[in-house]
């Protein structure tokens, strides 16, 4: 089973930490393939594997990227600083999820990450054309917050 899931797995986490060095997408998907062990020692079945594993990794990823933020905050706060820009992004990576559903805001990273549009809709149970919706509806929030991509390739917006 991990020879079958973990490359995907292993791509879905990286898209979703969104960071350079894949050792959280890493310890995630051996967390998830751990604790599918651990239930189905228990007794528990499981229809659909993959799902399953995706659902934990997910959780587990959310969870360990607000633990941190809260981090981060928490150095920025004490002094420790950060650059400009980093400030710029970290500013606009605490606005998106206030800009798009919970739904555009996976459908823009796995895009982001090199998925296809089969490939977002089988990961978010949605069909196809739902993902094209998504991300189509998801651009427009981002433009209108953030001005046109030609502007954004500049460091410009429209004021």
């Amino acid at each position: 089973m991990y020879e079958q899931h973990s490359a995907w797995l292993l791509r879905f986490a990286r898209m979703a930490t969104g960071r350079e060095d894949g050792s959280l997408a890493q310890d995630g998907v051996q967390e998830a393939f751990f604790r599918y062990f651990v239930f189905r020692r228990e007794g528990n079945t499981v229809d659909d594997p993959r799902k399953w594993l995706q659902q934990y990794l997910k959780e587990y990823l959310e969870r360990a990227l607000a633990r941190s933020a809260r981090d981060e905050r928490v150095r920025a706060e004490s002094g420790g600083g950060t650059s400009g820009m980093q400030e710029m992004l970290f500013d606009v990576q605490r606005r998106l999820p206030q800009l798009l559903s919970p739904r555009e805001l996976q459908a823009m990273r796995l895009r982001a990450e090199g998925f296809r549009y089969a490939e977002i809709a089988d990961a978010l149970s949605v069909t196809v054309g739902t993902v094209g919706t998504m991300i189509a509806r998801a651009v427009k929030k981002l433009q209108s917050e953030f001005g046109p991509r030609e502007n954004l390739k500049h460091g410009r917006s429209d004021e």
